[in-house]
């Protein structure tokens, strides 16, 4: 063993990641007598960046082929794939369990890649929940990721350190974040950071250079969940902005029209759903608190424009007419039928020319 790039160890056993062994798999030694360590088994099916180990399971982070990989390793000297799942940025850094080991939560060391929280409940049907970008300087990707009583400790590029409440795994919102760059104005990246002390202070490095010690006051976010539906139509309706006003927190509802945000500091909030074809609607007063889930559905109401196209001289209508409504940003068009009649759907409010 001349090299490796991380270890674990556990239960009197070491592990060790991207060594100059085989592909730089998994090489692990039996340290029940650490003067003595010894060589046990090896996964080499894969280059393994990191690792965690839980019970008799390895979660590897296989980053040059974009996945993690979950092995059992209740054999030592015979290690066994059990299954692997590709990662948003499709180049797993490394991977971290909930405390209930139902979640995993993913980094990829590329620019822009969010972090993933995945439902492992069932290692034979993985999903991707959610994805979780930090704050302040969302371009900067997440290098490393650890969890402790269901939040996760972030340290990331852009020398920051971010918490983020997981309780909701499916929902993960940001709720304190430190600069680590000295105050530099030049920052790089947070390298790596351990809230396990016995203390609860939290230890990180910036690879420019300092240790940073943090105590952490950890607080539940305030969650807002709902689903957004046409009012008229009562179908749900996805890619509504769903805005904190006076904050920086958005998001959008997905295929089914459910929503999920939040915020980390309790109070009154105001927030506004609006989507192209709709009438922006803004709730007044929403109170958001630490710990509790807030439900919030909206429902948006959309206008539908009708009228006849007919002969002048013989006031019967004209088929087969196109007709085009404007006004000045947006434009919809419609046909006539064998009538002459005409339908505009989910048209907004407002003035606009139109043209037959």
């Amino acid at each position: 063993l001349q090299s490796a790039h991380t270890i674990a160890a556990t239960d009197g056993y070491l592990y060790i990641f991207g060594s100059n062994i085989g592909v730089g798999g998994c090489i692990i030694a039996d340290i029940s007598n650490p003067a003595q360590p010894h060589f046990i088994g090896q996964y080499n099916e894969e280059y393994i960046h990191d690792g965690y180990i839980r019970n008799d399971t390895l979660w590897a982070g296989e980053i040059y082929v974009g996945q993690f990989s979950i092995i059992d390793v209740s054999n030592k000297s015979l290690p066994v794939l059990l299954n692997n799942q590709a990662t948003p940025g499709a180049f797993c850094h490394n991977v971290w369990l909930s405390d209930n080991s139902n979640y995993a939560f993913t980094t990829d060391e590329v620019t822009g890649a969010p972090l993933g929280s995945f439902d492992v409940s069932n290692i034979n049907n993985i999903q991707l929940k959610t994805v979780y970008f930090t704050d302040s300087i969302p371009n900067e990707e997440v290098h490393n990721v650890r969890v402790l009583n269901d939040y996760l400790i972030n340290p990331s590029y852009g020398s920051q350190l971010t918490l983020v409440d997981a309780a909701r795994p499916d929902n993960l919102i940001e709720i304190a974040r430190a600069p680590t760059d000295f105050g530099s104005g030049q920052p790089f990246l947070c390298w790596d950071a351990s809230p396990y002390l016995p203390s609860g202070n939290i230890i990180a490095t910036d690879i420019s250079g300092g240790l940073f010690v943090f105590t952490p006051d950890y607080k539940r976010a305030c969650y807002l969940e709902g689903i957004t539906t046409d009012s008229i139509t009562g179908s749900t309706l996805n890619n509504v902005l769903v805005e904190i006003l006076n904050t920086t927190k958005s998001t959008s509802s997905d295929l089914p029209g459910n929503y999920k945000s939040g915020i980390a500091t309790s109070g009154t909030y105001d927030i506004q759903f609006s989507k192209p074809g709709y009438i922006s609607k803004i709730y007044s007063g929403i109170s958001l608190n630490n710990g509790v889930l807030t439900t919030l559905n909206a429902e948006l109401a959309s206008f539908s424009a009708s009228g006849n196209v007919t002969s002048f001289q013989t006031t019967t209508g004209i088929p087969n007419v196109n007709i085009s409504a404007t006004n000045g940003s947006n434009t919809i068009t419609a046909t006539t039928d064998t009538n002459g009649n005409f339908t505009f759907n989910n048209i907004a409010s407002g003035t606009y020319t139109i043209t037959a």
